[in-house]
C-alpha cells in the first residue's frame, strides 16, 4: 500500500509503501525502481530535504530515515519512555533547514537536523494524533490533528497555534500549501 508521494529533486516521484517495507521511484515515464527497507519499519511520510536526499517517517520501529538518490539508507531513532511509541507520521523540510515530523502516538511535533540530532520536540494541546504536515508558504510548519478535528501551525521557534474545523465530525488528514498561497487539506 502506497502512502505518500513527494515530487525528488531528481524530478522523480518518490513515495512509500507501507505494507511492502519499501521506498519506491518512478520516472516521468513510468519506470519503478523500489528500495527495500530490509526490516518491517512500516514507512509513511515522504519529503526531500534540504540536503538534497529522500526524508520519511518509519511509524513501526519510531525512527524517521534519510535515504540518497541512490539507495542507501540511515535511520535516526526518536527516545521515548514510557508505554506510549511515537509512531512519526508526517515529514516536511522546513525552510530552517530542518526536517520536521509528527508524532501520532504522543501527540508532538518534532524537529530534527539533516545530520539526525532531534532538536526540539512540541506537545500539542489535545495529544490528538497530529498526520500529515508541510511546509507552508508564511515559513511556518502546518499539520493536521486527525482526532482533534484541528488544523495546527508551528513556528521555526516552537510556537504552536491551531484552529478547529468547526464540525464535529471533522478529521483532516492530508496537508500542503497550495499555489495560491493558502494551505489546503482534506477533511
Amino acid at each position: 500500500v502506497g502512502t505518500d508521494i513527494q515530487t525528488g529533486p531528481d524530478g522523480n516521484l518518490w513515495f512509500t509503501e507501507f505494507s511492502a517495507d519499501k521506498i519506491a521511484r518512478i520516472t516521468p515515464g513510468g519506470e519503478i525502481t523500489e528500495f527495500p527497507l530490509g526490516h518491517d519499519g512500516g514507512p509513511y511520510g515522504i519529503t526531500t530535504g534540504p540536503d538534497g536526499n529522500i526524508w520519511f517517517a518509519l511509524q513501526k520501529t519510531n525512527k524517521i530515515a534519510r535515504m540518497t538518490l541512490d539507495g542507501r539508507i540511515d535511520e535516526f531513532a526518536i527516545p521515548y519512555k514510557g508505554p506510549q511509541q511515537p509512531k512519526p507520521w508526517g515529514v516536511a523540510a522546513g525552510k530552517d533547514g530542518n526536517i520536521w515530523y509528527t508524532m501520532q502516538g504522543t501527540g508532538k511535533i518534532g524537529r530534527m537536523t539533516p545530520n539526525g540530532e532531534i532538536t526540539g520536540e512540541w506537545e500539542l494541546e489535545d495529544k490528538a494524533g497530529p498526520g500529515d504536515i508541510t511546509l507552508g508558504p508564511d515559513g511556518n510548519i502546518w499539520f493536521t490533528e486527525i482526532y482533534a478535528g484541528k488544523i495546527g501551525r508551528i513556528t521555526p521557534e516552537g510556537q504552536i497555534a491551531e484552529y478547529a474545523i468547526g464540525h464535529k465530525k471533522s478529521s483532516p488528514k492530508g496537508i500542503t500549501a497550495g499555489p495560491d498561497g493558502n494551505i489546503w487539506f482534506t477533511d
